[in-house]
């Protein structure tokens, strides 16, 4: 059991929920897919699409309605996207990583393709998951989980987010993809933007996801002000019907008639 004041949850609410729906409904919108060749940051984004995706839009709007913060977030998640830092992986070790590789030039020199197996036996006994495949089919897979899981890290890191005390699985989820991708060089970054073809198109698909959700938002608030503003409207009429009302002659007493006015 944990208690904290109405404010105090406001402020954490959109610090985490807010931040953790808002992502996984813009990776949603990518359509992101299990690949072979799956990192553990890659596996973050996955697993914050399916703690996120059931969830209604009215509670998400709920988040962003009645929490003040929530709008800054929004513009600093927009203004992140424009810089990015460095990050880091495999810092604890490589177990279970993916370690790919492609056989080429061996020939059938039993020799050749020995030392082969010896070498890549060295990544095999440090528990990576060893991964055969072209080059090709490599950097197809990569544009479509490496580079989308170092953009959202970097856009994350640059958030500065930090615990809470009522995180959830889906803000567990975020911090971890941050620290799974916090400390790699920008070079491993630009390689994944420069040598895979389909990462521009990964890029503008990702910032056109972010404004179409940012569209929903706005556009279901600009409903509400209407709706105020159709309520205030008519509440004014009421209260000039009321004022008008109590203006007239009191306990059935009739109005005087234009004439006798005159003739007072």
């Amino acid at each position: 059991m944990l208690e904290m004041s109405c404010q105090d949850q406001d402020k954490y609410a959109a610090g985490s929920q807010f931040i953790t729906h808002t992502v996984g409904r813009v990776l949603k919108m990518l359509k992101l897919e299990s690949t072979p060749i799956n990192t553990k940051g890659y596996e973050s984004l996955l697993d914050l699409v399916e703690n996120t995706a059931g969830d209604s839009f009215d509670l998400y709007y709920g988040l962003f309605m009645y929490n003040k913060n929530a709008l800054e977030m929004l513009e600093r998640l927009d203004l992140a996207f424009e810089s990015l830092k460095k990050e880091m992986s495999g810092k604890n070790g490589w177990k279970n990583l993916a370690f790919v590789f492609d056989s080429v030039r061996l020939g059938s020199d039993v020799t050749r393709v020995a030392r082969c197996n010896q070498f890549l036996d060295i990544f095999g006994r440090e528990g990576c998951r060893m991964v055969e495949m072209s080059c090709a089919e490599h950097d197809w897979h990569a544009a479509g989980s490496q580079f989308i899981t170092h953009t959202m890290g970097r856009v994350l890191e640059k958030l500065g987010l930090g615990s809470a005390p009522i995180n959830t699985k889906g803000y567990e989820t975020l911090l971890n993809l941050v620290e799974n991708t916090v400390g790699d060089s920008f070079d491993l970054y630009y390689g994944l933007f420069m040598y895979n073809a389909n990462a521009m198109e990964q890029l503008e698909r990702l910032d056109l996801a972010f404004e179409s959700l940012k569209k929903q938002l706005f556009g279901q608030l600009h409903g509400v002000l209407r709706k105020q503003l159709f309520e205030n409207s008519e509440k004014s009429q009421v209260l000039t019907v009321e004022a008008l009302a109590s203006e007239l002659p009191q306990n059935d007493a009739a109005p005087a008639s234009s004439l006798e006015i005159l003739n007072i």
